[in-house]
């Protein structure tokens, strides 16, 4: 009995130990980890929210001039995971909200500076183009509609072209303030710092973020001797009160595996250098913060990667050039390809690639008009085309699009099982695995599984024990009555008890 009892205390002070150490070494690394980035891929465990992601492609741009603030604010009200801006500079290196860097195509830059017009050795022509002009000179122009053709044009020339802080400001108070409004009151939000374990709360879980494009990275650099990257480190530490909670606020430790958090950054680019080049610069920069004992910004997982990808770039010898550079460096640092929706009518190859290197297709861009429709004969409306995609084509996860209630009409539909693509949703994938996990970090799950193998280990050795106790007892009776019983405990083997 006194071996057993030695045997038992040995399992528990091993036991026990594995689990201190377990809780050290999250103790000793929980100021310097990060929280795992969210997916770009709903789990399909996932019940709260559609499974397909919308991205409002410059707001609602089909209703309100693009890249406004009405129109970011009225896609966040349609239901948009998140709203693109594009960023481009000013001369004096103020970040701006817009699609092409000549002023002239959304504003009314010919009427307000007439004469303000430069020669561009990159496009060979004439433009007034944005990195020419000041933030002052540009905070008085005003926005009017691109595709006036078939569009409304009511809007126009009553709303100012906006800065990146009044893009994040849009986002600060319908995540903070608005959604508040809207889900039941006995709701209350997580505030619990992110330096203890946090779960998502309900209006977490439905927030929105920001997928925001370098514009032209390569041309202003070249130029203007402008850098996108840095001005956007320089942004987040000059207003990192509006980015904090598309950074910190939206890490969590403790997620459960029918939970999903949009991303609250994502970023894109057609120049993979401007990707490749805030990736490196990401862990130096919180290190750095993390220096700084009066910095209100600190440590937050990456925000994901997702390269642009035009038609002749999916296509012939560009395509496998394309492919080899994701598969020799490119797929270290991203998540996602945002590719030209033609890649993907009738070549169901691209898909699949994109599938065997884990990454999420996002493709661009859905318009209700007609005229922007690949395949009308097929596909003769943008909702049917909508659904083709998000549907039959490996690897999609989301969509641009500027008819964001009809985007979110396909997501909330679904699709049937008989349309669904092997993989997509798959909740054994990879990259599913990483977003359903119960625990928040390989520290809690080892604690978890240490007191677990504590509990099974203590009731092995107590059953153990009992049985082996209760054999010597029958042991003991037999030999002083010298009467054989069938009725002992089955102990397991008996030859080697016996």
């Amino acid at each position: 009995m006194t071996i057993n009892v030695y045997l038992l205390l040995l399992l528990i002070l091993s036991q026990v130990r594995y689990c201190l150490a377990a809780t050290a070494e999250e103790s000793s690394s929980s100021s310097s980890a990060t929280c795992l980035p969210h997916s770009l891929r709903v789990p399909s465990t996932v019940i709260h929210r559609p499974h397909q992601l919308v991205i409002a492609h410059r707001g609602a741009s089909y209703h309100l001039p693009e890249h406004t603030t009405a129109a970011y604010r009225l896609a966040l009200e349609l239901g948009a995971d998140w709203i693109e801006t594009d960023v481009v500079a000013s001369s004096d290196g103020v970040l701006y909200c817009l699609h092409s860097v000549d002023l002239a195509v959304t504003s009314n830059v010919e009427e307000i500076f007439p004469d303000q017009i430069w020669y561009s050795p990159t496009f060979n022509r004439t433009g007034y183009w944005i990195f020419n002009f000041t933030a002052d000179q540009i905070d008085k122009l005003t926005v009017q509609q691109r595709l006036s053709e078939s569009r409304s044009t009511a809007f126009d020339r009553t709303m100012y072209i906006p800065r990146l802080e009044d893009a994040l400001r849009v986002l600060k108070d319908w995540n903070i303030d608005d959604l508040l409004q809207r889900l039941p009151p006995h709701v209350e939000d997580n505030n619990t710092t992110t330096t203890s374990a946090r779960k998502p709360s309900s209006i977490d879980l439905a927030r929105s973020g920001m997928y925001l494009e370098f514009k032209d990275y390569i041309l202003q650099k070249e130029e203007a001797g402008i850098d996108l990257v840095d001005l956007l480190y320089d942004h987040m530490e000059q207003y990192a009160d509006l980015w904090k909670p598309l950074l910190e606020d939206q890490c969590y430790t403790v997620m459960r595996f029918d939970e999903y958090v949009v991303p609250g950054l994502v970023l894109q680019s057609f120049d993979v250098d401007a990707l490749s080049r805030f990736h490196e610069r990401w862990p130096l920069y919180f290190s750095d913060k993390m220096n700084e004992s009066n910095s209100s910004l600190r440590i937050a997982p990456e925000p994901p990667h997702v390269l642009l990808l035009n038609y002749h770039g999916c296509t012939g010898e560009l395509a496998e050039e394309f492919w080899f550079h994701i598969g020799d460096s490119w797929r270290s640092f991203l998540s996602g390809i945002g590719c030209d929706k033609q890649c993907l009518f009738d070549n169901d190859e691209f898909g699949h690639k994109a599938e065997s290197f884990k990454l999420v297709l996002h493709p661009w861009t859905e318009r209700p008009e007609q005229t922007f429709l690949v395949d009308p004969k097929r596909f003769p409306t943008v909702l049917e085309e909508t659904r083709h995609l998000l549907c039959n084509v490996p690897a999609v996860h989301g969509i641009f699009s500027e008819s964001v209630s009809i985007a979110l009409a396909v997501a909330q539909l679904g699709c049937q099982d008989s349309e669904l693509i092997g993989g997509k949703g798959d909740p054994m994938s990879d990259t599913t695995k990483e977003s359903s996990t119960c625990y928040g970090s390989s520290q809690q799950s080892a604690i978890y599984t240490g007191l677990l193998s504590f509990a099974l280990g203590t009731i092995m050795a107590v059953l153990i024990s009992s049985c082996v106790h209760r054999r010597k007892m029958s042991r003991h009776y037999t030999d002083r009555t010298t009467l054989t019983s069938s009725d002992d405990e089955d102990c397991g083997n008996d030859a080697e008890l016996t």
